[in-house]
């Protein structure tokens, strides 16, 4: 089973190694990566990881934010390049933690053929300081008790799915 994972970025140098360790110490076996416009640190982190052989990047010039465009362009590439049989579309500040004991690789291997998707509820963690980005899961040990956006409105849930050559995201 094959676990790809795509990334869509803006100037994410405080947490983008973490996302990124993190996940491939859960199962996901490969990342592509948007960065839109970046000017920190983020392309260097992302050039490490493409030298490691983890992760491909894709440089995006246009400041549209065509988050639909870009995201669907990435989980189409998780088919059809990377032949990901699950793709979990992410945010660098995103991290899928699994309530069971499993990685969320094997989570989604035990899943049945007929399963298409997996849900799984967002909560925000509240860092307890600024401090060193590497031990950002450490210091991340509050959890809201009823997160919502900036709209006020409750947080959807995200979604991973198995991989399809025309999937729309």
């Amino acid at each position: 089973m094959k676990l790809v994972m795509t990334l869509l970025l803006r100037n994410e140098e405080d947490i983008l190694a973490s996302t990124i360790d993190y996940h491939l110490n859960q199962g996901v076996d490969y990342i592509i990566a948007t960065d839109n416009l970046s000017d920190d640190g983020t392309p260097d982190i992302l050039e490490s990881y493409r030298q490691m052989g983890v992760l491909q990047v894709i440089q995006e010039s246009e400041d549209n934010y065509a988050q639909h465009k870009w995201v669907t362009r990435m989980a189409r590439l998780a088919c059809t390049e990377y032949q990901a049989d699950w793709v979990i579309n992410n945010d660098a500040d995103e991290f899928w933690w699994p309530e069971q004991g499993d990685t969320i690789k094997g989570i989604l291997a035990a899943q049945d053929e007929s399963v298409l998707a997996v849900t799984a509820p967002r909560t925000n963690f509240v860092p307890l300081e600024a401090g060193n980005p590497a031990q950002v899961l450490e210091r991340m040990i509050y959890r809201e008790s009823d997160s919502r956006n900036a709209l006020g409105e409750p947080l959807q849930s995200k979604v991973c799915h198995r991989a399809h050559p025309d999937i729309e995201n």
